[in-house]
């Protein structure tokens, strides 16, 4: 009889640790994260120049890209370092802060251009798709609200998305 207890607690501990395991691992554990969708990997018609072509535009833009992420990520920290001190020095918080909108207006025009860039490879019909596929569409980068959970006090992490 004794031993019949014993089996039984055991099992209801083992189910009880496997629900509390489940319940751990997350909505999204099993999902990837989704690729961002790029507007003219479905456009028709494209020939095999004007994807080798985009294709280029697209890895020259990715570099550029990293670079413009690189030195602001440079610059947010010069700035927490800044700002860490006990007096900080507000001119040159100031200078690091208009450095910071510079650069974001640079990868901003860098953007544009090479958004005409592919346009300029289009005929006029891919170009009416291409246009179709960016119009309204949530863009990548500084003015793209964060998707996620919330911090434990309802608030999400400075310098994420748009408040």
């Amino acid at each position: 009889m004794k031993n019949k207890w014993m089996i039984a607690l055991g099992l209801a501990l083992i189910m009880f640790g496997t629900a509390t395991v489940s319940a751990q691992r997350g909505r999204n554990i099993d999902r990837q994260a989704p690729q961002p969708r790029q507007a003219y990997t479905n456009i028709d018609n494209l020939t095999s120049e004007q994807e080798a072509q985009i294709q280029a535009l697209h890895t020259a833009q990715l570099e550029q890209r990293l670079k413009f992420r690189n030195q602001m990520d440079e610059l947010r920290a010069r700035k927490r370092t800044l700002m860490a001190e006990k007096n900080p020095d507000m001119g040159a918080v100031n200078s690091v802060i208009d450095q910071m909108t510079a650069l974001r207006g640079e990868m901003a025009r860098q953007a544009v251009a090479h958004r005409q860039e592919i346009r300029n490879l289009l005929t006029d019909e891919q170009r009416v798709q291409f246009d179709e596929r960016t119009q309204g569409r949530p863009r990548q980068g500084m003015d793209r609200p964060v998707r996620g959970p919330r911090h434990d006090n309802g608030y999400r992490p400075a310098g994420r998305g748009r408040r």
